[in-house]
């Protein structure tokens, strides 16, 4: 498999990350990886992101829409200063401020970053 495009998809648990992180550990042939707008935490996102550490072939990395902090930022920081990084794309933009929707409106979520 070259492409896992999981968009738009609610994680609930950390059980179904942790398989999908595990997964991502044993696939070496993956290239694009597309999480956009699956609402996740900084914490799940940087649970994933280890999967992607020592990834040999991963070359697209699409995770706008999420939680991306400092967590999640320390793994994509150690994904790029990997020597065997072969990443060419990465998409974090709009990223929001906080980790939950807006409980008053649940179809509001807060601001994103710009």
């Amino acid at each position: 498999m070259e492409q896992l495009l999981l968009n738009n998809i609610e994680f609930v648990n950390d059980g179904s990350l942790e398989e999908i992180k595990n997964g991502l550990k044993s696939n070496k042939s993956l290239k694009v990886l597309a999480l956009n707008s699956c609402g996740l935490t900084d914490n799940q996102m940087s649970l994933l992101l280890h999967g992607l550490i020592v990834h040999p072939k991963m070359r697209t990395l699409r995770l706008f829409g999420n939680h991306c902090r400092s967590n999640s930022l320390k793994a994509v920081t150690q994904i790029l200063r990997n020597p065997q990084c072969k990443l060419m794309s990465l998409d974090i933009h709009h990223q929001f401020t906080s980790n939950r929707l807006n409980r008053e409106d649940p179809n509001r979520e807060e601001a994103p970053i710009e």
